[in-house]
């Protein structure tokens, strides 16, 4: 009797994973005949490129809340800035939609959803534990150029 019942899982779990790994075929021809730019690989990818290059640098919240900065430092690290004078400081991924938070483990802790991603807008559905929209935006830096020509007086 036990031998049947080793059997029967044994051959479910077989069963389970072989079919995790088949995909539809209606699935990989709809993939391939339609070519629409938003289900194109490449502009997939170019925009996911683009929202990587315009995350990158110092982020601000419009109000004082729990994470009021986050510096992306590069494109695997994020610093998050606390209202209690501590810096968080985690690996990150881009998706096209969300930014996944992973701790130094590899861990995935967070994925958080990101509504708008422009050079000087960004927008989170939520934010790591903080539930609700969070707008941040960048703080605009004068040049050095711009800075002489205001502090220069013209005759």
């Amino acid at each position: 009797m036990k031998y049947l019942v080793v059997v029967f899982y044994v051959g479910l779990l077989s069963t389970i994973l072989v079919g995790c790994g088949d995909e539809p075929k209606n699935t990989t021809q709809q993939s391939k005949s339609s070519s629409t730019p938003a289900t194109h690989p490449k502009s997939a990818i170019s925009k996911l490129r683009q929202q990587s290059n315009n995350i990158l640098g110092i982020w601000y919240l419009n109000e004082w809340d729990l994470y009021h900065t986050i510096r992306f430092i590069d494109k695997q690290k994020v610093e998050f800035y606390t209202h209690i004078d501590t810096i968080l400081t985690y690996d990150y991924e881009m998706r096209p939609d969300s930014l996944l938070i992973f701790n130094e483990q590899g861990q995935r802790l967070y994925i958080n959803l990101i509504n708008d991603l422009t050079k000087d807008t960004l927008v989170f559905e939520n934010l790591m534990e903080k539930a609700g929209s969070q707008h941040y935006s960048r703080k605009r830096i004068k040049k050095d150029s711009e800075k002489k020509s205001e502090t220069i007086p013209e005759d």
